[in-house]
């Protein structure tokens, strides 16, 4: 996760890239939403081409979870934090 973050801050897509697996999903914060690997990375580019100047990131919580029954079975990386972008024109 921090070498994700650590990516982001610079604007580095092939570092993103590299370290997300293919599978990579996020859930959150709102039930429904959930993003690919792909769509993380587009949803980004999108966002320094049309909005953000420059990215910070405040780790609140990280954590490994492993639930072994139902229909979320399986290893978990629980990251919350704080995304903090400065705006562009």
């Amino acid at each position: 996760m921090d070498q994700y973050f650590k990516a982001i801050e610079k604007k580095d897509v092939s570092a993103m890239e590299a370290v997300l697996a293919d599978g990579f999903v996020s859930y959150g914060a709102g039930l429904k939403n959930t993003v690919s690997k792909k769509q993380n990375i587009e949803d980004w580019k999108r966002g320094w081409e049309e909005r953000i100047v420059s990215t910070r990131y405040k780790r609140k919580l990280n954590d490994f979870v492993t639930i072994e029954k139902g229909g979320m079975k399986g290893d978990w990386v629980s990251e919350w934090g704080e995304v903090i972008s400065e705006p562009g024109h």
